[in-house]
């Protein structure tokens, strides 16, 4: 049974969807004539794609005049969340097998899946390598300075669920399972990692790059509630800042480039063995191919979106091949 890092209730799964839909509802309430800024588009966002959509949403908003909100969780939970009736509009998802599990079922727009990119996982640490020491996972759980491995939930996120089956695979997951801590997202998992509260990761790439993406505006924006809308918690929240709207806290500091530092030729943290982002932090080698098997993005429009006309068009703007190679910016293998 996953058990989280954090000392946190866990509410029962029905309750939580519960909670997490009862917010939508608000969020949707809330988008009414009077609203500063009243969203057209809500969109499901996996946390491994946070910074990526975010760069595309600016960018679709300023080209088309639309108004995008993005809501940031696990793909698992986005999905269940989908089911039970959150207003979302479009779904990014961080893997393919959810979003055919929703079309199978009625739930997407006929025709409306795309894949525009797949993703990579990749293990860090926060521990020194000692000179003439092997450094990759198995070399780093031989040695016994490993107390607590950190991944995503792998029964709602497709970084966790690749994560095990690596370690499963590489005859490690004996090991691995007493001292993994498991964040409800990729990017809880990360933060974990980066704060020493666990010595070994396994994270998105997309997390880690600072991607060299100046043309398609800022890298990230930070995550902000909605005008009027409650915090939807660790599952999902919104992201469209207003401007009477509380900041609202992140499991992972936005991967922003620093004021008045240049983004045009941002490092690459697996070019240099660091995550240039997180101090103290650096990539292992990468993983096998094998290892990101299953982490094909796909986007897929809700069948009872009433913007399905808008939300396909941005569905299509993330897989048109002209943004190729800002998707390979921010860490993913175009398609």
């Amino acid at each position: 049974m996953p058990r989280p890092l954090a000392a946190a209730i866990a509410l029962p799964a029905a309750l939580a969807v519960f909670l997490a839909v009862g917010a939508f509802a608000a969020l949707a309430a809330c988008a009414s004539p009077s609203a500063e800024r009243e969203p057209e588009l809500l969109v499901g966002v996996a946390a491994s794609l946070q910074p990526v959509a975010e760069a595309f949403a600016e960018r679709f908003e300023a080209e088309r005049g639309a108004s995008v909100t993005l809501v940031v969780g696990s793909s698992g939970a986005l999905a269940e969340q989908l089911r039970q009736g959150a207003p979302l509009d479009l779904i990014l998802s961080a893997d393919a097998r959810r979003i055919a599990a929703l079309d199978a079922d009625g739930l997407l727009a006929p025709g409306s899946i795309r894949h525009p990119a797949t993703g990579e996982l990749v293990a860090v640490t926060n521990l020194h390598r000692a000179d003439g020491d092997a450094d990759d996972v198995a070399s780093l759980l031989r040695g016994g300075r490993v107390r607590r491995i950190a991944l995503a939930n792998p029964e709602l996120a497709p970084y966790g669920e690749a994560a095990r089956r690596y370690l499963q695979d590489a005859g490690l997951w004996e090991t691995a399972e007493p001292l993994a801590v498991y964040g409800s997202t990729v990017a809880q998992a990360l933060q974990y990692a980066a704060s020493g509260a666990a010595e070994l990761g396994f994270v998105a790439r997309s997390l880690l790059t600072a991607p060299a993406a100046a043309e398609l505006g800022s890298v990230a924006r930070p995550l902000r509630a909605a005008h009027g809308a409650a915090e939807l918690g660790s599952v999902a929240r919104p992201l469209r800042a207003t401007s009477d709207a509380a900041e609202l806290e992140f499991v992972a500091r936005p991967l922003r480039a620093t004021p008045g530092e240049s983004t045009d030729a941002a490092p690459d943290p697996l070019a240099d063995d660091s995550a240039a982002n997180f101090p103290g932090l650096r990539a292992l080698p990468p993983l096998p191919k094998a290892a990101s098997d299953g982490l094909r993005v796909s986007v897929g429009v809700s069948a009872t979106s009433p913007n399905a006309k808008r939300a396909g068009e941005f569905a299509a703007y993330l897989a048109d091949p002209a943004r190729a190679e800002a998707w390979s910016r921010f860490g993913y293998t175009p398609e």
